[in-house]
């Protein structure tokens, strides 16, 4: 950038200088009226010298002029649990007055357009093609729409090659940014040719990164004796103690996994930064560590469900399952959801109804959670059940092998779940009511997040 330097001393505000002008490269204003072209090679050498910056000043639309389009596209992957969270991060800058496009496949549009209907959110396609090629039928472009988990692998594919559409999508829509869900690792290899920013949007959490991260630096389990059991996180805020068999070890996995973990590596080494589905105030020790140990930028934005909150649909008030809730004592029931793509054994789904039914306590096992009678969680073993037993506001049911075919997992057995649920929903009892005080104080502290002058609000501003 020949006859540039830049200034951080004005006011806190990061300045680009060409001779006697001065340009704002975030705000896009300069002294005089003058507009002048930057390219992200231009302004990426600078952007280190301000490390304070909220999220939307990064998202510079690299044009130094006193008015800005910015337009962001979110590139969720085409399965409920990433579409989801994404579509709602994305109506959190629409509501901040960016312009915001949702990428998918045409067979997906009838699952987002009810769901971005009343937004300003855009709806761009990309086309999924490949079905033949890869040995899925047509109108297979979702996880959930698979017949069987054996097909995973022909998904995958087909969504890898989706990099020639996808680099077409820019030439159509003109995106300042991109926002990629971060199992489409490949991504990175378009958006750099074309000099275009990209974040990586990961669901997860502060916590579940750092403790992968410290297994990548340290493998602390690979060099424990073999009668040995369990072992103590290293160099970790926290004192956490895992099993061995909690742990996915990478190495003993198909060579296509790993190469996939070692491609999402390298995405977000490349990519600008992370952007967090969760606030400040639910793991702070971990949001610093993270960003002391990988030096990577990241910003927690969430928690982003929270944008629909008290949105239940008119249509949807008479629903049978609404109307049963209506009829209970608030937080007197459990609700049970085990995530779309989950899958068990016919045996397992015994078990679970026959663990249910014993507690006594009611529960609904569906896709309903905001609601005021709900009272407990039971859920799938991910990070957030990592986290939770962590928050101490979660009890594990009894699963300690990290197994990735249902066919292969420990059956948990009906007495162990009964026991584990009336646990949590006993009334009076003083361990479920510090778990629910400890819960009631972690949702009032996610709401403020988000609110105005909030730790996710401000990330976001």
């Amino acid at each position: 950038m020949s006859g540039w330097d830049a200034d951080v001393t004005m006011n806190g505000v990061m300045w680009i200088k060409k001779g006697d002008e001065d340009y704002n490269i975030l705000a896009g204003t300069s002294k005089s009226s003058t507009e002048l072209l930057v390219t992200p090679q231009d302004i990426y050498p600078f952007l280190h010298l301000s490390l304070s910056l909220s999220l939307s000043q990064l998202y510079c639309p690299f044009v130094v002029t006193k008015t800005q389009d910015l337009h962001i596209l979110f590139f969720p992957y085409i399965a409920p649990g990433h579409m989801l969270p994404m579509i709602n991060m994305a109506k959190l800058f629409a509501n901040r007055g960016v312009r915001t496009t949702i990428l998918t496949t045409p067979a997906n549009t009838f699952l987002l357009k009810p769901i971005i209907s009343n937004s300003p959110l855009e709806l761009a396609l990309i086309p999924f093609s490949f079905t033949t090629a890869t040995g899925l039928r047509e109108g297979y472009e979702n996880l959930t729409t698979l017949p069987s988990q054996d097909l995973i692998p022909n998904f995958k594919q087909a969504v890898s090659m989706l990099s020639q559409p996808f680099h077409q999508t820019f030439t159509q829509h003109h995106p300042k940014v991109i926002i990629i869900d971060i199992f489409l690792p490949w991504t990175i290899e378009i958006t750099s040719k074309l000099t275009i920013p990209q974040l990586i949007f990961n669901g997860t959490g502060f916590f579940p990164l750092c403790l992968i991260t410290i297994q990548q630096i340290y493998n602390p389990y690979q060099t424990l004796q073999a009668k040995t059991k369990s072992f103590l996180v290293p160099r970790i805020p926290q004192w956490i103690e895992l099993l061995k068999t909690q742990v996915l070890d990478i190495c003993k996995t198909n060579k296509e996994r790993q190469d996939f973990f070692l491609h999402v590596k390298e995405a977000e080494k490349r990519s600008y930064g992370v952007v967090m589905n969760s606030f400040y105030e639910l793991e702070p020790d971990y949001v610093e560590h993270y960003r002391t140990v990988t030096r990577c930028r990241a910003w927690h934005i969430g928690h982003v469900s929270l944008c629909n909150e008290n949105m239940i649909n008119s249509d949807d008030r008479n629903h049978e399952c609404l109307c049963w809730l209506d009829l209970k004592e608030p937080e007197s029931v459990l609700y049970v959801c085990f995530r779309s793509l989950s899958s068990f054994s016919g045996e397992q789904i015994r078990e679970m109804a026959l663990g249910l039914e014993a507690s006594n306590h009611a529960f609904i096992w569906s896709l309903i959670l905001n609601h005021k009678v709900v009272g407990g969680f039971m859920i799938h073993c991910g990070w957030n059940s990592t986290l939770e037993d962590v928050l101490k506001i979660g009890v594990a049911v009894g699963m300690k092998e990290h197994v990735m075919r249902p066919e292969d997992r420990p059956l948990i057995h009906w007495i162990n779940i009964e026991r584990v649920v009336s646990c949590m929903t006993s009334i009076g009892g003083v361990k479920a009511e510090a778990m629910r005080m400890r819960a009631r104080k972690l949702r009032e502290m996610a709401k403020s997040a988000i609110m105005e002058d909030g730790s996710s609000y401000t990330e976001l501003t």
